[in-house]
């Protein structure tokens, strides 16, 4: 927790050093001065909202370990786009349809790597059985010198 706390204020110091440098901090003191209950009662909403949702990542994270994070995550915002699709009309496009299949495949080669030896050999017996079934017509053909008997 303490990596988050320190990660997230270096993240306001440059944050606040790019505002006042550019000049849009002042405005925006000035709207939330003007408008105090709508902002800070959001930006309390918000922050309540982060908290435990760094809350969640990090029980996640200690209890399960990193790919189970990642991986909730990412189908977390695969979701998300999905749901996005379903509740505004937007064409798809095929970079939606190019990145769906990076995720899925990435998501596949995860549990490949993980289940590793188990999925070899199951896909071993199964091209075994795939070949047996092909592989006899073939060797009848070539003992009737290339004429397939039906």
């Amino acid at each position: 927790m303490e990596l988050i706390v320190n990660a997230y204020s270096l993240g306001l110091v440059i944050i606040l050093f790019i505002e006042i440098m550019s000049g849009q901090f002042f405005s925006a003191y000035e709207f939330c001065r003007n408008h105090a209950v709508e902002t800070y009662g959001w930006a309390i909403i918000f922050a309540a909202c982060g908290f435990v949702g760094i809350n969640f990542l990090l029980a996640l994270l200690r209890e399960f370990g990193i790919v189970v994070t990642i991986m909730v995550t990412t189908s977390r915002k695969a979701i998300t786009i999905v749901l996005s699709f379903i509740a505004f009309s937007k064409p798809v496009t095929i970079h939606y349809l190019w990145s769906s299949l990076v995720i899925v495949a990435g998501i596949y080669l995860n549990l490949y790597s993980r289940n590793k030896s188990s999925w070899d050999s199951t896909t071993q017996q199964w091209w075994k059985g795939v070949t047996a079934k092909v592989l006899p017509a073939s060797t009848e053909a070539r003992k009737n010198g290339g004429n397939t008997v039906y």
